[in-house]
């Protein structure tokens, strides 16, 4: 992770697999340059489920579904290589 002190715009790479836990709040290391506090947060990534919706055209029947495993028109059911090579994501108003 890129990180930049407010201070003295210094620019460091920290590698947050060696931090145990990251509190919601974050936390704090010294700048080595200026000794200036920065601030470390970490955001949590959205699960896909929620962040997307797919929808795939059957390839029997043309009809458009959105994220289903199965046609709703025809009863189709997607294979894993269907649904990887004919799904397509779309994102979720908010």
């Amino acid at each position: 992770m890129k990180v930049q002190c407010p201070d003295c715009k210094a620019n460091y790479k920290i590698d947050i697999s060696k931090i145990a836990e990251i509190p919601e709040k974050g936390v704090h290391m010294t700048c080595p340059k200026c000794k200036g506090s920065i601030l470390i947060k970490i955001k949590p990534e959205p699960k896909k489920e929620e962040q997307q919706d797919t929808i795939i055209i059957c390839p029997k029947c043309s009809h458009v579904n959105i994220s289903t495993k199965t046609c709703v028109s025809c009863g189709n059911i997607f294979t894993k290589e269907e649904t990887e090579k004919l799904s397509i994501a779309i994102d979720k108003e908010e």
